[in-house]
């Protein structure tokens, strides 16, 4: 369970303007400034922000198999009657029609809703509360849920979609009973919307039609990366937004040490059978280098070479290899020789890193790797070794983007000063 403590909201209109660069009140503020556990997920969607909302309160969490399971799961435990879709009309429609009350709204941004329950029995009824009594509601042996739907825009075609959700109990009574209910609960809670983020994004891009949407089309793939390698065996991709301008992101993808503790801890964990072996054999391995860069990346005897180069937008480096091997069987190639490519046993990897602007002097890092195989044969092994290695290549990737963001928000920091009007603090 996590603790949080906000400050007291202040008395903004739900349509008054904004300062540049300042961020708008939350209108969750008003209604839960304290919480007793809270929960806050949020995922970048490739569409605009009207379609993004659109979609979210319009989704049926119960088409995603695994919702509808763990749905079912809680209803066994608590041996309740289990889920039904009859007759679904999307999330916020579903949830009024069980008791929850709207209880602010900004159109197409921003949905506040809010109920008093008591979550522990089998079958909880939502009792939905006056947006003007929500503070002060009080009635003993209860919790006061707060959830919200958020959609900001980033650019065009670019939204960071939230959702969070904040509990208070009115009394002592219900804080016990509910810190009971969550230690089950609440893990299953947090899968729901790991599960439902994801679905949600897929759908609002699904109704995207990029040949109605230039601003779409030009924003949605790396260029050189399509080039290079537009089809592909697997992929993982991560982005993430930085309170920074695309010239210094950029200048952080160079120089950012990407080697902190998880990520030296996989690769020890990828390298441990080979020095096990080499051991054994009397031979010694290099150890695990303490340092991460671009410039680290790019030694001779990793085998990764530069593609192409887009300044301050757009790097692409390759490798050719068989990377399930011991030593991953690298194969020299050049940039011009990257694309065609195709002796049999091989898989090429394409590293793709691309900023583009995004929100109020912000921008968009987003990080993206390919690999594609050059004959089934290679295929088969590459498949059996991406099933056991997908995992720690997608937490290396999230950390790599979080700590280039990190990197890039400090040197931003350190450059502007903090009288300039608008500027940020550390």
């Amino acid at each position: 369970m996590r603790f949080h403590r906000v400050s007291e909201p202040g008395s903004t209109q739900d349509d008054a303007p904004t300062r540049p660069g300042a961020p708008a009140e939350r209108l969750i503020e008003r209604f839960a400034p304290e919480a007793m556990a809270h929960g806050r997920h949020e995922i970048l969607i490739r569409a605009p922000a009207d379609l993004v909302f659109e979609v979210a309160e319009g989704f049926d969490l119960l088409s995603i198999p695994s919702v509808h399971a763990i749905f079912r799961l809680r209803a066994g435990l608590l041996r309740a009657p289990p889920p039904r879709r009859d007759d679904l009309k999307g999330l916020v429609h579903e949830t009024q029609r069980m008791g929850w009350a709207e209880l602010a709204r900004r159109p197409g941004r921003e949905l506040v809703m809010g109920a008093a329950v008591q979550p522990w029995l089998a079958e909880p009824v939502f009792k939905p509360v006056a947006p003007d009594r929500f503070l002060e509601y009080v009635e003993p042996e209860h919790v006061k849920i707060v959830w919200t739907l958020e959609a900001e825009p980033l650019g065009p075609a670019l939204t960071r979609f939230t959702t969070e959700t904040r509990v208070q109990p009115t009394d002592d009574a219900a804080r016990r009973r509910f810190r009971r209910y969550w230690r089950f609960a609440g893990i299953g809670i947090v899968l729901v919307r790991l599960l439902a983020l994801p679905a949600m994004r897929r759908e609002a891009e699904r109704r995207v039609t990029r040949s109605a949407d230039p601003e779409f089309e030009r924003s949605n793939g790396p260029p050189l990366l399509e080039r290079f390698l537009p089809t592909y065996d697997a992929t993982i991709v991560r982005e993430t937004v930085v309170q920074a301008p695309p010239d210094v992101t950029y200048a952080a993808i160079r120089e950012a040490n990407l080697m902190d503790p998880v990520v030296r801890g996989l690769f020890s964990l990828r390298e441990g059978p080979a020095r096990v072996l080499a051991r054994f054999r009397g031979a010694s391995r290099p150890p695990v280098p303490g340092s991460l860069t671009m410039k680290d990346l790019l030694r001779p005897e990793t085998g990764m070479v530069v593609l192409a180069e887009e300044p301050e937008v757009e790097t692409l480096v390759g490798s050719v290899g068989r990377f399930w091997e011991r030593d991953y069987g690298w194969r020299r190639v050049s940039a011009e020789e990257f694309p065609g490519f195709d002796e049999p046993g091989y898989a090429k990897l394409a590293i793709d890193l691309w900023v583009q602007p995004a929100g109020d002097g912000g921008s968009l890092l987003r990080y993206e790797a390919r690999t594609a195989t050059t004959d089934e044969a290679a295929r088969r092994r590459f498949r059996w070794y991406w099933r056991l290695i997908r995992p720690g290549v997608g937490l290396v990737m999230g950390r790599a983007v979080s700590l280039i963001r990190k990197e890039a928000e400090r040197r931003f920091h350190a450059r502007t000063p903090a009288s300039e009007p608008g500027a940020s603090t550390p």
